[in-house]
């Protein structure tokens, strides 16, 4: 068995996903509209990510976040969809 072979055969669905997204410069993933997201560096904690998890950037959330439903503070770090 070739070296990328026993590479592959070793990959679990969050190092696949974490490599994805670091090849397209994300920071995690996020399911808007639950306003769920997590960073690369803690993949998937829940165990169970959805087919509707996107591609995330992270910024800090606000005010509007918050008023928005988010279950967070002003000024925590939250994954939010990637810009066009």
């Amino acid at each position: 068995m070739s070296k990328r072979t026993k590479e592959l055969a070793t990959m679990t669905l969050g190092k696949i996903a974490a490599a994805y997204l670091r090849e397209h410069g994300a920071d995690g993933l996020c399911y808007p509209w639950i306003f769920c997201g997590c960073g690369i560096d803690d993949l998937m904690p829940c165990d169970h990510p959805s087919s509707n998890c996107q591609p995330a950037r992270a910024r800090k959330a606000t005010q509007k976040d918050v008023d928005a439903g988010c279950e967070c503070d002003v000024g925590d770090m939250i994954y939010c969809e990637m810009e066009e």
